[in-house]
């Protein structure tokens, strides 16, 4: 088991860029003599990453378009609940069933909206009830009819006031982060094994929205900027995990 980083400073390596690093540094960030739990350091180089990786690069991203992003204040469309607009973002690109809504939010949105199925059947039934969305039923490609859901003059305009207010800070909810603060517990060849698995399904998030970014176009404006999310954001975690192995694996066993 390990409790508190050892003497000295990490050793320098080559960065991602090519570079060397320095030596009293560790990836480019010098580690302090009094840091008392590596566990607590390695969340605060998350959010180091979040930052550098996400924050800033997607800064870049607004430019595009023209694009420009209100202030983050919470409005009173902003109160309302947000499951309401996620379905009306993806009633917006096409008429859909609310299975096909379900799919639709577990690819485009799996990175920053999850959902069960069963809470998009009341919420549809609220939006028609509003007359910011209608229905029709058509039949369906391998069973019985099925309601296929459209948006309405009124509910455009009430997604465009939404999408325009913009959005209070999220709330950031990660279990893994929580485990990593107290990584100090663990030996270190359990440490080590637990962050590599979360590595390898990053990496495979990585992959998808890789593929998907390649598949997209200015044209598909939308989109294209939530699949480029995507990719930063697994990019950032990837270096992380990297970040929290080397630094357990210099520890005693």
């Amino acid at each position: 088991m390990f409790q508190q980083v050892g003497d000295g400073r990490a050793r320098g390596r080559t960065d991602a860029a090519g570079g060397a690093g320095d030596e009293n540094s560790f990836l480019g960030h010098g580690l302090p003599d009094n840091i008392e739990y590596v566990g607590k350091y390695i969340v605060t180089r998350r959010f180091d990453y979040v930052k550098k990786n996400i924050v800033i690069p997607c800064a870049r991203w607004r430019n595009l378009g023209a694009m420009r992003v209100s202030d983050l204040k919470e409005t009173a469309a902003g109160k309302e609940k947000p499951l309401k607009y996620v379905l009306l973002a993806g009633i917006y690109n096409e008429p859909r069933s609310g299975y096909e809504l379900t799919k639709w939010l577990q690819m485009v949105g799996q990175h920053c909206w999850s959902v069960e199925h069963s809470s998009v059947y009341p919420a549809l039934r609220e939006l028609e009830k509003d007359e910011l969305i209608q229905s029709e039923r058509l039949p369906g490609t391998r069973g019985p009819d099925r309601s296929i859901y459209s948006m309405t003059a009124a509910g455009l305009d009430k997604l465009r006031a939404w999408v325009a207010n913009g959005s209070p800070r999220p709330a950031i909810k990660d279990e893994q982060i929580l485990r990593v603060l107290c990584f100090d517990l663990l030996p270190r060849d359990t440490a080590l094994q637990q962050i590599r698995e979360v590595r390898a399904d990053h990496q495979v998030q990585l992959e998808f929205f890789l593929a998907r970014q390649a598949m997209l176009t200015e044209r598909q404006l939308g989109p294209l900027l939530v699949a480029r999310r995507g990719v930063l954001a697994e990019q950032a975690y990837i270096a992380w995990c990297d970040e929290v192995a080397d630094m357990i694996a210099r520890r005693p066993a």
